[in-house]
């Protein structure tokens, strides 16, 4: 969280945060729900995690409060199944940060 607030020495932290996380779609995707406020400002975020069957690697797309564009993650391809989930992504900042990432 310290891209958006904070800086990596003195990151932004809450104890008001709650990720809520359900099962949806007949328990194919799992729907994450955090919110709260951090760093003393309101904070909102939808994520759905899923596995595609047809790329064998496991898809996060993420909306915010913050931003009006999605962030999309993936893993890499898997020929089995792991316990650590290792997902990377990008997204197109909208003039938010100060610096590009």
């Amino acid at each position: 969280m310290f891209i958006a607030l904070g800086t990596a020495e003195n990151p932004a932290t809450s104890d008001e945060i709650t990720a809520t996380r359900t099962w949806i779609a007949g328990g194919r995707h799992l729907l994450d729900i955090t919110q709260g406020d951090i760093g003393g400002k309101s904070y909102y975020r939808m994520g759905v995690l899923g596995f595609s069957n047809i790329d064998r690697r496991y898809e996060f797309a993420t909306f915010d409060a913050m931003n009006s564009n999605s962030m999309l993650y993936s893993s890499d391809p898997l020929d089995r199944p792991v316990r650590v989930i290792v997902l990377s992504g990008t997204f197109t900042d909208q003039g938010l940060l100060e610096s590009p990432l």
